[in-house]
């Protein structure tokens, strides 16, 4: 889980950090990549977060008040619910009344 991973490196080194932020981000963009894939042409429509999460390589580790992005795996925090939404939202890649 992500806040547990954040106290053990929060003393750490910025090589540390580098690797919490890196952390199978290759794996999380190539599962995205699929998903997409599997929708084309489907009534469903996938808005993929990864591109908020992890700009320019390296995932987020906090939202914009230092919680942690998620609680888990794969499960974002409230505040990282919002920060995720606000993202896309702004980058026109979620579209919310």
């Amino acid at each position: 889980p992500l806040p547990q991973l954040l106290m053990q490196v929060s003393t750490g080194s910025d090589k540390e950090m580098r690797y919490v932020r890196s952390f199978e981000i290759a794996e999380r963009r190539q599962l995205s990549l699929e998903m997409q894939n599997l929708l084309i042409g489907r009534s469903a429509i996938f808005v993929p977060t990864i591109d908020a999460v992890c700009p320019l390589g390296e995932c987020m580790l906090y939202a914009n008040d230092k919680t942690p992005m998620s609680w888990d795996y794969g499960h974002f925090t409230v505040a990282g619910s919002r920060f995720v939404i606000n993202a896309l939202k702004a980058t026109g890649k979620l579209e919310l009344p």
